[in-house]
């Protein structure tokens, strides 16, 4: 007789996907963008902190103004001063990937990221519309989101800031 597992609470949360977890077609053309950046050695603690400052400076970067209605960060009100603010959050920005970088990511991630930087740059270049439109994005808090997805999708749930610790048995 085969005994059923009648506990329910360790069913799985379906959470719909915030950004694209797999590659591209592009990306699965190129087999080199697999390759993955030096991984600096480090200890489990060591790697949670390093992701919880990449969360700490994609927050301040994009949604820094507390309680405020319109999420607003130090790269929206930068970017007010014209051309020097918007490259002054893109170099902010870049300092997020490097973190990221430390973890070995592979170069389709970094690729991504690049990207997204690059876009939120231009876009707040243009006089009075990109202000609003670089507002509502949030290139550093989705470049954050992808590592984090990266890293669950890797397997690496120590590293996993979501993940709660099961009881020793």
């Amino acid at each position: 007789m085969a005994f059923r597992n009648t506990n329910h609470t360790q069913q799985k949360e379906f959470k719909i996907p915030r950004v694209q977890k797999h590659k591209t077609e592009f990306e699965e053309n190129f087999p080199f963008l697999d390759r993955r950046t030096p991984a600096q050695s480090m200890s489990v603690t060591e790697a949670q902190k390093l992701l919880k400052k990449v969360h700490t400076v994609a927050n301040w970067l994009d949604n820094a103004v507390p309680f405020s209605p319109i999420p607003i960060g130090l790269d929206t009100i930068a970017g007010f001063i014209p051309v020097l603010g918007d490259f002054a959050g893109m170099f902010a920005a870049l300092y997020q990937v490097y973190l990221s970088c430390l973890f070995g990511i592979p170069l389709w991630l970094l690729g991504r990221m690049l990207i997204n930087i690059i876009i939120d740059t231009f876009i707040g270049l243009i006089p009075i519309g990109g202000r609003v439109a670089d507002t509502f994005y949030k290139a550093n808090l989705w470049n954050y989101e992808s590592l984090e997805d990266w890293i669950v999708h890797e397997e690496m749930q120590n590293v996993d800031p979501n993940k709660k610790k099961k009881p020793m048995d």
